[in-house]
């Protein structure tokens, strides 16, 4: 079967993000099941395509366009490749990743495709976090341009591109009822697939009793709590000094502020900040912590990070919001605490900080959790299905 994935950025561009790996577990475990798979996705700022193999996966970088942003160059050139290649030989079915393969979408009756849209996550869970964090007269205005141009992206693109796809996949229960809910689409037209990795990758971390590891490994993003979590974690260093560290790994806007309240608090070297590192590399890093904390205030689909986190058998806290919940159980495999809240979220830093064992018991049923529900064959299989079924 000849499959076409459409993504505004992959692992192969800069700042990717769990979008990006979870497109590349996917389009590899498809090509593992015999497929062949072209990944269309903007280039890198140079007048050419470009056409490259990598791993099996045949990507196409569409000239013009800019990687991560949706614009008239991405909808026009993706259009117009896709339709290029599908004359030469026709593709089977493509495949959405959010609103990538809109403009095919839109077109798939003359173009006789079938599409799945995954949906990761809904605009107005954008619009909500935005305003849950709306405090000074700035943040209002800020929310205003957001809010606008929701209401236009909404009128303009999400609604007719998910109503005219022929199925939607939805990362997690949180997202399928968002989409119910905020879009009216019927529900026999979604299913929840959740994220898959190959397992075989990641090595379960050894939980050495001393010192407690914490780490963040995500963008550098307001919205993602790091506010909070460097807070919380200055609040647990007087109690437990020289038993506690916290690793901060990731690029993003937030980057200059973060390392400005870490010096007012006077953390280091107890807090480091590093640069994002390559897909490849998660693993390993991973398994030289001991806990993963995700304080996030954004409404998730299912963050890659914690599946990831899962498979290397680490315990996990993390907000008690949108789906996080599909991988971190609470008082199972990991805490979950009320987005925002650095005194929850300190409390359950210091209990796992405090108990090896309850570390190395939560980091197991993470990773039992990852091979009952988080499997790279388990998600192909699934995917397979569907795009049996609409075919």
């Amino acid at each position: 079967m000849r499959i076409a994935i459409l993504i505004k950025s992959t692992t192969l561009h800069k700042n990717y993000g769990g979008l990006e790996s979870q497109n590349k577990n996917l389009a590899e475990g498809l090509v593992a099941a015999g497929h062949e798979v072209v990944v269309i996705t903007p280039g890198f700022g140079g007048d050419n395509d470009a056409v490259i193999d990598c791993n099996g996966v045949g990507y196409l970088f569409i000239k013009n366009a800019n990687p991560g942003k949706y614009s008239r160059e991405w909808w026009e050139g993706s259009l117009r490749e896709f339709t290029k290649l599908h004359s030469e030989r026709p593709f089977n079915i493509v495949i959405s990743q959010s609103a990538g393969g809109a403009a095919i979408i839109n077109h798939q009756a003359e173009l006789g495709i079938k599409t799945i849209v995954i949906s990761h996550g809904t605009l107005w869970g954008e619009v909500k976090t935005v305003w849950k964090k709306t405090k000074s007269l700035k943040d209002y205005l800020h929310f205003g341009r957001v809010l606008g141009f929701g209401l236009k992206t909404y009128f303009l693109l999400d609604k007719k591109y998910l109503s005219n796809c022929s199925y939607i996949v939805a990362v997690s229960e949180e997202v399928k009822k968002a989409l119910i809910l905020e879009l009216k689409l019927p529900e026999n037209k979604i299913r929840v697939i959740k994220n898959g990795i190959d397992l075989s990758q990641y090595v379960v971390s050894s939980q050495e009793d001393f010192p407690t590891r914490f780490l963040y490994l995500g963008r550098q993003e307001k919205e993602k709590g790091l506010e909070i979590l460097v807070i919380a974690f200055s609040r647990l260093v007087p109690e437990l000094p020289n038993e506690v560290s916290l690793t901060i790994v990731g690029n993003g806007p937030y980057q200059e502020e973060l390392g400005g309240l870490i010096n007012k608090l006077e953390l280091q070297p107890l807090v480091k900040v590093t640069s994002a590192v390559s897909y490849d590399q998660i693993p390993k890093l991973l398994s030289s912590y001991s806990v993963l904390v995700l304080p996030s205030m954004r409404l998730e689909g299912l963050p890659m990070v914690l599946v990831e986190a899962a498979a290397s058998g680490l315990p996990i806290i993390a907000s008690d919001i949108g789906g996080i919940k599909s991988a971190v159980k609470d008082k199972v495999n990991g805490l979950l605490v009320k987005s925002g809240s650095s005194r929850d979220l300190y409390a359950a830093m210091k209990t796992l900080a405090s108990s090896v064992l309850l570390r190395k018991e939560y980091g197991l049923n993470s990773r039992r959790l990852a091979e009952a529900e988080f499997s790279l064959t388990t998600m192909i299989t699934k995917y397979s299905e569907v795009i049996e079924s609409i075919l």
